[in-house]
């Protein structure tokens, strides 16, 4: 078994849920919902909720482990909050009005979050906390070559 990757065993049926829109995975991107849905495979581990949604990855700066084109399977995060760690979507937004959204790894650094890309041609980027949010932590990435 290779590190990261969870064998899903047998599939207990699917879940349908709402695609967001895409998601940068380098460059942000403003996600836009366009009615479609997806239907997740309810297996493994994780098993989503009907708040979830879906996001689909555009570009390469999670590579090797989250490849452009990718299924992102996304819980909400509760009141912004997600764990020093965690695969998130960050937003940069001005209020109500979001700029732009991207996937990445995130580390507390109190004031600020860091941006980890997985991309070892990227280096990370420390963003203060009053200028990105985290709407969602990815639990499933969905990929299929």
């Amino acid at each position: 078994e290779q590190k990261g990757i969870e064998y899903l065993g047998e599939l207990d049926g699917f879940v349908k849920l709402p695609v967001m829109g895409e998601v940068g995975a380098g460059e942000m991107i403003v996600p836009i919902p366009e009615g479609e849905t997806y239907l997740v495979p309810l297996a493994g581990r994780v098993k989503p909720q009907t708040d979830w949604f879906v996001l689909k990855v555009k570009g390469s700066s999670m590579e090797p482990y989250i490849h452009d084109g990718s299924v992102l399977v996304v819980e909400p995060a509760r009141f912004g909050y997600a764990e020093s760690g965690q695969i998130v979507i960050l937003c940069e937004e001005d209020g109500d009005w979001i700029h732009g959204c991207t996937v990445k790894k995130i580390k507390d650094l109190g004031d600020k979050w860091m941006i980890i890309p997985f991309n070892p041609a990227l280096e990370p980027n420390a963003k203060p906390k009053d200028e990105v949010k985290i709407k969602g932590i990815v639990r499933k990435v969905i990929w299929e070559p």
